[in-house]
């Protein structure tokens, strides 16, 4: 799968290196741009073919043929429902739903979603390489970004804990945080002798996470939460941390009879589109296990 990107040179670019200009201000990796050198037409200025020493100038219309740096990944292509909100040349948002997991894996290589996306394709005609760019855990539902082409997925990669990518939660938690909104800064490392299990720790890494409290029903919450950084379990373990662990979450806190996972899910991404450089925010509703445990919550 290929992807040709186009670039007009601004004024504070005139005499830059053409190589310059494609990795810091286009973001084109070392890998990528190696493949591209090799074959002709691969970098234009202006309709003519250069070398990546040419100096730009003001005005210049640069066009790249970038090629992916694998045309396949192994993954079994398995029937499934995707259900896509956005879709454009380089990205795909889909809706996770809750037990599904993200990407195959020893006991379980042909019923994850990775196997439904390559199915999706292979029914259009297309074959595609999957690129999760944030991933979920098995029990959270909601909105995920996968890249469509290396490029894409390297650009949103730089920008996943940056100000240009924000993801948002939706939490129920069992307790209500003293705090009506704030922010958790506390590593996370991972619990000795566990392979799974993550603390707080002095020796972890540094993990933060801002919350507010939408709603309470009772000794519940409902809380909206933004992530800064990404580390595993983070938003698992930094409630459990102020006391209120996540319904359902057997690791941090207790299962539930109500719920047979996590009440955690990915409500909001709002990011910058690779290539157009526009803004894009997709939202996505409480799902009705998490909807059902307020309810109850309310009645008792």
């Amino acid at each position: 799968m290929k992807r040709e990107l186009t670039f007009v040179v601004p004024s504070r670019l005139d005499g830059a290196l053409l190589r310059d200009v494609m990795k810091r201000e286009i973001g084109i990796s070392s890998k990528q741009l190696a493949r591209m050198k090799q074959h002709t037409g691969a970098i234009l200025c202006n309709g003519e073919p250069v070398y990546v020493i040419h100096r730009v100038c003001t005005g210049d219309e640069l066009r790249f043929l970038i090629e992916d740096d694998s045309e396949a990944d192994g993954i079994v292509a398995t029937q499934g429902e995707v259900d896509i909100r956005f879709e454009n040349s380089d990205i795909l948002i889909v809706e996770k739903p809750a037990g599904l997991a993200v990407h195959p894996a020893p006991g379980d290589r042909e019923h994850t979603l990775g196997n439904f996306v390559v199915w999706h394709y292979e029914q259009l005609g297309e074959q595609f390489t999957y690129r999760p760019v944030n991933r979920l855990d098995r029990g959270t539902s909601g909105l995920m970004v996968i890249a469509k082409n290396a490029y894409a997925h390297a650009s949103l990669a730089r920008e996943m804990h940056t100000a240009r990518f924000e993801r948002e939660y939706l939490a129920v938690t069992e307790g209500v945080p003293i705090q009506i909104e704030g922010t958790v800064c506390a590593p996370i490392a991972r619990a000795e002798g566990s392979t799974i299990r993550r603390e707080v720790s002095k020796s972890g890494a540094d993990a933060v996470t801002h919350y507010r409290v939408e709603e309470t029903f009772g000794g519940r919450a409902l809380v909206r939460l933004r992530l800064e950084t990404g580390r595993t379990h983070q938003i698992r373990v930094h409630m459990a941390h102020l006391s209120c662990p996540l319904v359902g979450d057997f690791l941090y806190g207790q299962e539930s009879e109500e719920i047979p996972r996590c009440a955690l899910h990915s409500a909001k991404l709002k990011l910058i589109l690779p290539v157009t450089g526009d803004t894009l925010e997709v939202e996505s509703d409480l799902p009705q296990d998490m909807a059902n445990l307020l309810k109850r919550n309310e009645i008792e």
